[in-house]
């Protein structure tokens, strides 16, 4: 059974304008399944996800933090559930085969409307899903079971964990699905910019801290500060070096085009020549908050604080005051 076990739970979440019944559940049932699978019981963990899909059993029952999860999962599933069904609706399948409807009163919708609802559809449900996290996050005392799960570490453990941390940085517009696309470059730029800034040692406490949710008041400030903006901009950088997307909230566009009101057209050179720009100031951008993380670092690191990166190679003595200038040829005199 779903976590929506009937056509008016549905209903509060989805609109559908003709009337819809039982036999209506029933068609959409397969993909409200198959999307629980696929997004709900990973963003819960398994454990959870048992536990809490026998709670939702019997609504009356959840207190009002499972309530308002119940809600927040169930507005994702019915959204992320109309994307995968769609495509299926456009058709009727039968023993005669495949037909579309098409009459004087009605006929399938454009390919255009198509794409645009099922981009409706997936910013809701990705987004649903984004808050569903959020909420969990900021109520884990509560629901203990995710808190001290494999789901909710590997949610805690990436520097930047969410599409709502990503936009603090660098503006994704809180998309979701934006997000999931560029997680793997993410896991990437931490091991390839941030790991050897840090050195091996420091960036495994930062990344255990961060899975546990215990960083020190100091390394909170050095996250915040210096390596989430590094990160978010080389992200960037990295995406559109290796891809050439544009950022439209729903997903990365591996061409860059130009909507028109029924099509997608491709665009002129200049809009390419436009993302590089973007790739090389979003480079410069996180390399220069790297190297003040490196400036802060080696300048304040002692036995006492920040004492692991202190006692590894990545620390470097801070340059003493030059006592001369070199930037003149004019003679330099002093009293001996």
């Amino acid at each position: 059974m779903a976590l929506i076990t009937y056509i008016d739970q549905f209903l509060g979440h989805v609109t559908l304008n003709s009337s819809s019944d039982e036999d209506t559940y029933k068609a959409l049932l397969p993909d409200l399944l198959l999307m629980e699978d696929e997004h709900i019981r990973p963003l819960l963990g398994d454990e959870f996800y048992e536990e809490f899909h026998e709670l939702a059993q019997i609504p009356a029952a959840l207190d009002d933090d499972q309530n308002r999860l119940l809600q927040l999962l169930q507005s994702a599933l019915a959204n992320l559930t109309m994307v995968s069904y769609l495509d299926i609706a456009q058709v009727h399948i039968s023993g005669a085969g495949v037909q579309i409807v098409s009459d004087q009163n009605q006929k399938t919708a454009f390919q255009w409307q198509i794409d645009d609802l099922k981009r409706n559809f997936s910013r809701k449900g990705y987004n649903g899903l984004e808050k569903a996290l959020a909420f969990l996050d900021s109520h884990d005392t509560h629901f203990t079971a995710w808190a001290t799960s494999p789901a909710a570490r590997k949610y805690h453990e990436l520097f930047i964990s969410s599409a709502t941390q990503f936009s603090q940085y660098y503006n994704i517009n809180n998309a979701r699905l934006t997000y999931l696309a560029l997680a793997s470059l993410v896991q990437k730029t931490e091991a390839f910019a941030l790991e050897p800034a840090l050195g091996s040692d420091f960036f495994d406490e930062l990344k255990e801290q961060l899975a546990t949710e215990s960083l020190t008041p100091e390394n909170k400030a050095l996250v915040e500060k210096y390596l989430r903006p590094a990160l978010a901009h080389l992200t960037m950088a990295q995406a559109i070096g290796e891809l050439g997307f544009s950022l439209s909230g729903n997903s990365l566009e591996l061409n860059v085009y130009r909507p028109d009101n029924s099509n997608a057209k491709e665009s002129d050179p200049g809009l390419q020549k436009l993302l590089d720009m973007k790739g090389e100031q979003a480079l410069e951008d996180g390399e220069r908050f790297l190297r003040r993380m490196r400036k802060h670092l080696n300048e304040t690191a002692s036995a006492t604080r920040y004492a692991t990166y202190f006692s590894s190679s990545a620390y470097e003595l801070p340059a003493g005051p030059e006592l001369f200038s070199t930037a003149s040829s004019e003679p330099i005199f002093g009293a001996l």
